[in-house]
Protein backbone atom coordinates (compact mmCIF):
# COMPACT_ATOMS: atom_id res chain seq x y z
CA UNK A 1 0.00 0.00 0.00
CA UNK A 2 0.97 3.59 -0.87
CA UNK A 3 2.01 6.29 1.77
CA UNK A 4 -0.43 9.25 2.30
CA UNK A 5 -0.08 12.42 0.14
CA UNK A 6 -1.22 15.75 0.53
CA UNK A 7 -5.09 15.81 -1.15
CA UNK A 8 -3.43 17.90 -3.79
CA UNK A 9 -1.41 16.08 -5.67
CA UNK A 10 -4.33 13.49 -5.80
CA UNK A 11 -6.09 12.65 -9.06
CA UNK A 12 -8.66 14.25 -10.65
CA UNK A 13 -9.69 11.95 -13.36
CA UNK A 14 -12.44 10.20 -11.03
CA UNK A 15 -9.88 7.18 -10.11
CA UNK A 16 -11.22 6.09 -6.90
CA UNK A 17 -8.85 6.37 -4.16
CA UNK A 18 -8.94 6.62 0.03
CA UNK A 19 -9.53 9.37 1.04
CA UNK A 20 -9.16 10.84 5.23
CA UNK A 21 -10.74 14.09 6.57
CA UNK A 22 -9.51 16.32 9.07
CA UNK A 23 -12.51 14.19 11.66
CA UNK A 24 -10.21 11.00 10.88
CA UNK A 25 -13.16 9.46 8.52
CA UNK A 26 -11.09 7.00 5.72
CA UNK A 27 -13.22 5.49 3.26
CA UNK A 28 -12.74 5.19 -1.00
CA UNK A 29 -14.29 8.11 -2.53
CA UNK A 30 -13.40 10.23 -5.77
CA UNK A 31 -13.39 13.59 -7.46
CA UNK A 32 -16.38 14.64 -9.19
CA UNK A 33 -18.73 17.03 -9.84
CA UNK A 34 -20.99 16.42 -7.51
CA UNK A 35 -23.91 17.72 -5.44
CA UNK A 36 -21.98 20.90 -4.09
CA UNK A 37 -19.52 21.30 -7.24
CA UNK A 38 -16.70 19.96 -8.13
CA UNK A 39 -14.47 18.03 -4.68
CA UNK A 40 -13.64 15.17 -3.45
CA UNK A 41 -16.76 12.71 -2.07
CA UNK A 42 -16.65 9.35 0.11
CA UNK A 43 -18.34 6.88 -2.09
CA UNK A 44 -21.90 7.30 -1.37
CA UNK A 45 -21.89 10.51 -0.05
CA UNK A 46 -23.91 13.73 -1.66
CA UNK A 47 -21.83 16.34 0.54
CA UNK A 48 -17.85 16.99 0.32
CA UNK A 49 -15.36 15.02 2.49
CA UNK A 50 -12.87 17.57 2.07
CA UNK A 51 -10.23 15.23 2.73
CA UNK A 52 -7.10 16.23 3.85
CA UNK A 53 -4.69 13.65 2.31
CA UNK A 54 -5.42 10.64 -0.13
CA UNK A 55 -3.95 7.06 -1.29
CA UNK A 56 -4.44 4.59 -4.17
CA UNK A 57 -6.57 1.79 -2.68
CA UNK A 58 -5.33 -1.64 -2.31
CA UNK A 59 -5.64 -4.01 -4.92
CA UNK A 60 -8.32 -6.61 -4.37
CA UNK A 61 -7.60 -9.97 -2.89
CA UNK A 62 -7.37 -12.92 -4.94
CA UNK A 63 -10.50 -15.37 -5.58
CA UNK A 64 -9.68 -19.08 -6.16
Amino acid sequence: MSEWQPISTAPDDGTRVLLVNPLGWVGSGEFKDGFQGPGFYFEGNTLKSHPTHWQYLPPPPEVK
